[in-house]
Formats: structure tokens, C-alpha cells, sequence
């Protein structure tokens, strides 16, 4: 079985967590200087893509928007979901059903 799709997997990942710590960086620079701010949707938005961790580590690193509601509830309800489907994705995955689920999702030719 090849590695290639989780290699794809792990590098975007990496990449959208990268890219959400720089964004709350850029954000929290702007602000102390009061220029023109990112989004809390687009922040929220690259939470949501997969970005969570690298949100929550600039979160508590840069000290940034962890008083502000309802942001940081957003931001927290976006973490506990990808929580809970990382757990069932490794469960199903260590099981084994989860390669026959998504086999069943396949369309038949």
C-alpha cells in the first residue's frame, strides 16, 4: 500500500498549521500599530481547513485573541471537532474499516 496519500496528507497539514501560526503573527503585529487586521472569519476560516493547532499555538504564543469571544469559543469548538474526527479516523483506520468504508464510498464502474 502506498504512503503517497498520508504524505500528502501530513504536508498540508503542516502547511495550513504553518500558515494560521503566520497569519495570527501578521495579525497581532498589525494590531500593536493599529494597520488594517485579518479577518476573524479568515483566521476562523484557516482554523477550519486544518489549521487548529497552528491557530491555537499563535493563540497562546502571541498572547492574541484569547479574551476575545466569540472568537476564542469558535476556535475551540473547531479543535474539539477535528479532535473527535481524528480519533474516529484512527480508530476506524486501526481496525481496518476504515479502508473498507471508503471502498463502499468508491463509485462501481
Amino acid at each position: 500500500m502506498s504512503r503517497l496519500p498520508l504524505l500528502v496528507l501530513l504536508s498540508y497539514l503542516l502547511t495550513v498549521n504553518v500558515v494560521a501560526f503566520l497569519l495570527f503573527w501578521f495579525d497581532k503585529r498589525r494590531s500593536k500599530v493599529n494597520l488594517w487586521r485579518i479577518s476573524e472569519q479568515a483566521l476562523l476560516l484557516v482554523a477550519l481547513l486544518g489549521g487548529s493547532l497552528g491557530a491555537i499555538i499563535g493563540q497562546q504564543v502571541l498572547h492574541h485573541k484569547t479574551r476575545k469571544q466569540p472568537f476564542r469559543s469558535w476556535l475551540n469548538m473547531i479543535v474539539a471537532v477535528q479532535l473527535l474526527m481524528g480519533i474516529v479516523f484512527l480508530n476506524l483506520a486501526h481496525r481496518g474499516s476504515f479502508i473498507s468504508f471508503m471502498a463502499d464510498l468508491s463509485p462501481k464502474a
